[in-house]
């Protein structure tokens, strides 16, 4: 398991009401595999399959796990590229989210 994801889902769980949304885009797993981790670790958020690694391109994504966050205007604010702490993550969620 990607270690952010349960900081990711709990901030997910605690935002979305605010209009936060998660999506986890898996390019190399079958969405089986996909299903039975998500229910397994009891994560809220959507996760979405890029087969071909399109989405994964036109992201210039070059390593894993790398975030974008994302603004209510659709432009990317903030970046992570790897693992990230609980603080890093909060500091990602104050530049997205409504004061």
């Amino acid at each position: 398991m990607i270690i952010e994801m349960p900081a990711i889902d709990a901030a997910y769980r605690k935002y979305r009401d605010q209009g936060f949304t998660v999506l986890a885009v898996d390019d190399d797993e079958p969405l089986a595999d996909v299903v039975v981790f998500f229910k397994k670790h009891n994560l809220a958020f959507e996760a979405l399959l890029d087969p071909g690694a399109k989405v994964t391109d036109l992201y210039r994504v070059r390593a894993f796990p790398t975030s974008f966050f994302v603004g209510r205007n659709g432009r990317i604010l903030s970046m992570q590229i790897g693992t990230m702490t609980e603080k890093q993550l909060e500091g990602h969620l104050e530049r997205i989210l409504p004061k």
